[in-house]
C-alpha cells in the first residue's frame, strides 16, 4: 500500500479522534470558552519566542507585522465559533 494513503487515513483518523476530545473537554471540564483560547494564544506565544531564540527571525515591515496580527485575531475568533459550536 502507498505510504500517502497510510498517512493520509491517519490524518483523517487524528482529527476525528481530536474533535470527540475537543467535544470532552468544552462540556464536562470547561465553563468559560475563554480559558481555551488563551490557552492557546500562550502556547503559540511561547512556541514564537522559542523559535526566535533559537533561529532569530529577520526584520518585519509593518504590515506583515499587522498582518501576523490579524491572522491571530482572526485564529482566536474561528476557535471561538468552534468551541461554541461543540457546546452545543
Amino acid at each position: 500500500m502507498e505510504v500517502w494513503i497510510l498517512l493520509s487515513l491517519l490524518v483523517a483518523l487524528l482529527w476525528a479522534i481530536c474533535n470527540v476530545l475537543d467535544k470532552f473537554v468544552v462540556s464536562k471540564l470547561v465553563s468559560r470558552l475563554q480559558i481555551p483560547i488563551v490557552m492557546m494564544g500562550l502556547i503559540s506565544l511561547i512556541s514564537a519566542a522559542a523559535v526566535y531564540f533559537f533561529h532569530c527571525f529577520e526584520r518585519l515591515s509593518w504590515f506583515h507585522v499587522l498582518l501576523a496580527a490579524a491572522a491571530g485575531i482572526l485564529s482566536a475568533l474561528f476557535i471561538l465559533c468552534y468551541f461554541k459550536a461543540m457546546q452545543q
